[in-house]
């Protein structure tokens, strides 16, 4: 059956040519319809419920609708793992969607239940948005500035250079940073109304009810139908200034007690660029976007601006897709120069035709690769392309391992078709058993739990792919190519390949039959040697997530004391002065500054008008090697990044240490905390929560905790979220407002008018632009005017001052509320120097503090780096124990052997062992793409040890062992070379964005050096044990 298929491609040759090109023009179309990342989502899908009550503290919002949503949620079986977070007049509540389950529907039945609660609202409170996180991509922010003062004409263009990023196709989002919506508001002044002896609240409803944008109705004749509405177009300032009110029976002009004004409404944040007042647009692509092409398109539009307005400053501060470029560049070009290495290594020692012919298949695989990715709506990204750097050594071991064994009954005196059929259809089967133990061996990891789960998704898909790709290849176009490209010479000249390979096999031979002679010795020794060996370097290695690199960002984040916004902005352009003359420029593109927020690069934000985000955008650094500086550039397929830009010398850790001497007078007064962004799923390196009922005994378990760490060599920007910074201002009405007759629910009604700003219609400008119409008190948010404030006493025309009839008490609340699972939890969150200490090492020290706080009845929530190393650990653990029971189940079906299989199987574990010498030969730390990358050596070194078992199982004797064993020295030889020189680059030159594959290729590389050995010289060696007659 196989070789009647394999006789039929190679009788339909055009028909093998036309497919091919068939399959390179189908993968064209994929690929250009792939979208180009970073990186996949790395979170579940998730429902959002958040809305804002402006004038709340994170106490009083808790209670009145924070529980009630978290209760609808909690009580839905569709949803998991519910989180809150409320800051003062904020508040969002997030859960996991369950697999299988209908967004539509449960947004539906959430929004149900939830108005169901409107009747506990405050009137002036909106209702809160559900809705599904959609997974989106952050693209590109650009600041603009200028220098002149029109800051009303700058919003405009700014506006419509927005408008214009927005018609791009896949752009999921542009938005100003803050809001800057225009709008009318009309500010009313209390004491104006107090001097014309007017009630507030009438006021206010009298104002309230001067426009309205709701529809009448309609007039039905026989031929016409009017529309009936009030008039609220072409509006001017003059026609609302001069609109008459009737107020407590006295007429007079809403500019007698009030001023009118537009206005550009923003969020409470102000941007500053290199120290300059700044706006920021933020773009973010839809899912399928190509980063690389929608940065150069709004790349164009910000051109054509610059052009027509020379006097703003664009300035793009960041951009995915230079981060996309470099990442896939490094890959990519690792992944040709490997390609390149191993076609002179095939040449050098089997022939120029062979390395030709297996060099052709690698495109196949590829083009196969990328239609898969299209097909199942995944994207090309770091993620994906370390999926083709697993299977890289698969791919050529196959190519191979066919083309060797074609040319090795060749040599056996068949023609050359026949070599091609024969010598293919031999190793099929065992490269059909090989390629169902590879998917199985990655196929779990396809169902890994969490956001871990779907970032690592793409490796073992494009795996998958690839491999499966690699075995179609391997008897459909292979056998076809290596007709046509080697020539069918009747006889066969020796050259110095042969007298080579003579001399390793009889060296190889030599071997065998010495430590035949000591089967049992060897046997055990090395068994024991290398489990006992492998067990001491896991004992000994740290772990970690993800390798550091250097970075592209440096952070200086901190807060002011409790103050307006405008105070912090003050405060902080001393530091911005200090950054601008002390950093060179050469180093940096741009310095940021956010007032309002902080955030630490990780995803992790936190809004207050006293907290400050200065980012440095740095610029590229120059490569340190010759080879990454010289080499490299010449093989970066997805575009060359300006060398112009490439002017930094130090690295972000160097430039952080920098800012740490600069900046040390504010370190305390400023709680500044200077920290480089780095790549992972985690939010910080370290992050512990607690959880009790009693506030005071976790904030002295945190404040102790705290004081520890400290103490703690590599541990940086210690902090807690458990923060008493909000002033509450509590009103209770006293003895002679009571019997004035004052209650709660009246000092609310009158004094929320006072305080909130109150929407009242929209309407359209004599622009013929759509605006909101908001009524303002004046200088509301002075203390001293509140104090001062005279109000209506219930059911009489007297005034009363608010502090006559209402006692005020302050008190300091938490400023930010966190919960998981309706659990109120406080942390603390740092950072580790992975050179002096990991996240576990971190965990072993405080174990005894940690236990000490769990006595006093306070519950510890291990999160961050461990507490994803713990559900790796669970996951990886699950994946290898169904990956080996998988294993052993094609096995004992191929050999018929249970035993067989058993030994076979023993090689697995026995392979570790080069991939902990290489860890430590390198001085690299275990991380999760170690772990990828054993995964990944398990396919080919299950493809090396079958065919191996696979021949030598025929034996009957030593001789014919030895004989057998030869045969398949060569291959395993030349399987191990050119995947090891196809890694060489990123092995030992590594650097920058390449570091994150690094311990990839350390474990498929020194690993296979390792597992080559076994193969080579354990598997015949303990095999002919069987045998009790030596040689």
């Amino acid at each position: 059956m196989v070789k009647k298929i394999i006789e039929f491609f190679m009788d339909n040759r055009a028909l093998n040519h036309l497919l091919f090109l068939l399959l390179l023009l189908g993968s064209y179309f994929s690929y250009n319809n792939l979208a180009k990342e970073m990186f996949p989502p790395s979170s579940l899908e998730s429902i959002v419920v958040s809305g804002s009550y402006v004038s709340s503290s994170s106490d009083v919002l808790d209670n009145l609708i924070v529980r009630d949503i978290e209760e609808i949620l909690s009580n839905n079986p569709k949803l998991s793992d519910i989180r809150s977070s409320i800051s003062k007049g904020s508040y969002s509540v997030s859960a996991d969607i369950k697999e299988g389950s209908s967004k539509s529907l449960l947004i539906s039945d959430i929004k149900t239940k939830i108005a169901a609660l409107n009747t506990t609202f405050p009137e002036n409170m909106k209702e809160p948005k559900v809705y599904a996180v959609d997974r989106f991509f952050p693209l590109l922010s650009l600041s603009i500035y200028s220098k002149e003062s029109n800051k009303k004409n700058n919003i405009k263009i700014i506006k419509s250079l927005n408008e214009e990023i927005k018609k791009l196709e896949n752009i999921h989002l542009s938005q100003l940073l803050g809001g800057f919506e225009k709008t009318l508001r009309i500010s009313i002044d209390y004491k104006k109304i107090d001097a014309y002896a007017l009630n507030k609240s009438n006021t206010i409803k009298a104002i309230d009810s001067l426009f309205s944008i709701y529809p009448i109705g309609k007039i039905k004749s026989k031929k016409e139908e009017y529309f009936v509405s009030t008039k609220i177009t072409g509006l001017t300032k003059k026609d609302i200034l001069d609109t008459k009110l009737k107020i407590d029976n006295q007429s007079l002009f809403l500019k007698d007690i009030a001023k009118v004004n537009y206005l550009y409404e923003k969020e409470s944040l102000d941007t500053r660029t290199n120290a300059k007042k700044s706006i920021i647009i933020m773009t973010k692509k839809a899912k399928m976007g190509d980063s690389m092409k929608l940065s150069k398109q709004i790349r164009k539009i910000i051109e054509k601006y610059e052009k027509k307005h020379p006097d703003l400053k664009f300035e793009v501060l960041t951009d995915s897709s230079f981060w996309i470029k470099n990442r896939l560049n490094v890959i990519s070009s690792n992944i040709i120069i490997g390609l390149i290495l191993l076609f002179f290594a095939i040449w050098i020692f089997i022939s120029l035709k062979i390395s030709l012919v297996v060099l052709i298949g690698i495109p196949v695989s590829f083009a196969f690769g990328f239609i898969g990715l299209d097909f199942f709506d995944s994207g090309l990204n770091t993620i994906s392309l370390i999926g083709v750097l697993l299977s890289l050594g698969m791919l050529v071991d196959e190519a191979i391992v066919v083309s060797e064994n074609i040319l090795r009954h060749r040599l056996l005196g068949k023609d050359l078709k026949t070599a091609c059929i024969d010598g293919t259809s031999e190793v099929l089967p065992t490269l059909f058993v090989s390629l169902l133990t590879t998917v199985i061996a990655f196929s779990p990891l396809l169902f890994l739990s969490g956001g871990l789960g779907i970032f690592v998704k793409a490796i073992p898909l494009m795996v998958i792919i690839l491999i499966l790709s690699s075995f179609l290849e391997s008897f459909i176009f292979l056998p076809n190519h290596y007709e046509l490209i080697v020539k069918n010479k009747l006889h066969y000249a020796r050259d110095f390949r042969d007298f080579f390979w003579d001399k390793i096999n009889s060296s190889y031979e030599k071997s065998l039959i010495f430590f035949i002679k000591f089967k049992y010795l060897f046997t055990i020794f090395f068994i024991v040697f290398i489990l006992g060996t492998s067990f001491m370097l896991i004992k000994k290695s740290d772990f970690v997530l993800f390798p550091e690199f250097d970075a592209m960002d440096v952070n200086v984040v901190g807060k002011v004391a409790h103050n307006s916004l405008e105070f912090t902005s003050e405060r902080i352009k001393p530091l911005e002065e200090i950054i601008l003359k002390n950093l060179e420029k050469k180093n940096y593109s741009s310095i940021h500054t956010i007032i309002g927020m902080k955030t630490n690069g990780r995803g992790s934000h936190e809004k207050s008008s006293n907290l400050f985000t200065i980012t440095i955008h740095l610029k590229p650094k120059i490569p340190d090697s010759f080879f990454n500086r010289e080499i490299n550039p010449y093989f970066q397929i997805f575009g060359e990044i300006n060398e112009e830009d490439r002017t930094r010398t130090k690295t972000a850790k160097q430039i952080q240490k920098d800012l740490q001497v600069y900046l040390k007078d504010y370190v305390k007064t400023m709680n500044l905390e200077i920290t480089v962004p780095q790549t992972g799923t985690t939010k910080s390196d370290i992050f512990l929560s607690f959880s009790s009922n009693e506030e005071e005994k976790v904030k002295e378990s945190i404040d102790y905790l705290k004081e520890k760490m400290k103490k703690i060599d590599g541990i940086l920007n210690i902090k807690d979220d458990m923060k008493y910074d909000d002033i509450s201002m509590e009103l209770s009405v006293n003895d002679y407002g009571q019997r004035l007759g004052f209650s709660q629910a009246y000092l609310i009604n009158k004094l929320s008018s006072y305080l909130n700003t109150k929407d009242l219609t929209k309407f359209i400008n004599g622009n013929n632009e759509l605006l909101e119409l908001k009524l303002y008190v004046n200088e509301k948010t002075k203390l001293k005017n509140f104090n001062d404030l005279i109000i209506e006493v219930p059911n009489s025309k007297a005034k009363v001052s608010i502090l006559d009839v209402a006692k005020i008490s302050y008190k300091k609340t938490l400023s930010s509320i966190k919960k998981d699972n309706q659990e109120k939890v406080f942390s603390i969150s740092a950072d580790t120097d992975k050179k002096i200490i990991t996240s576990r090492g971190f965990y072993r020290k405080i174990d005894k503090e940690l236990e000490e706080i769990r006595k006093k009845g306070i519950k510890v929530f291990i999160k961050g780096e461990e507490g994803k190393n713990e559900q790796i650990k669970k996951d990886i653990t699950k994946s290898l124990l169904f990956a080996m029971f998988g294993i052993l189940l094609i096995l004992t079906w191929f050999f018929k052997s249970f035993l067989l299989s058993l030994f076979s199987l023993s090689v697995i574990p026995l392979s570790i062992f080069g991939l902990l010498f290489g860890h430590l030969l390198l001085g690299l730390p275990l991380t999760f793409s170690s772990l990828l990358g054993f995964v990944g050596l398990i396919g080919i070194v299950m493809n090396d040890t079958l065919l191996m078992l696979n021949f030598i199982r025929k034996s009957k004797n030593t001789d014919e062992l030895i004989e057998h064993a030869k045969i398949r020295l060569r291959p395993i030889l030349l399987t191990s070379i050119t995947t090891v020189l196809g890694l060489f680059t990123l092995i030992f030159l590594a650097s920058g964005e390449s570091l994150l594959m690094q311990p990839l290729a350390v474990s498929i590389g020194f690993g296979l050096i390792g597992a080559t050995l076994i193969n080579l010289f354990y598997l015949p060696i303990a095999y002919s044990i069987k045998f009790r007659k030596l040689v």
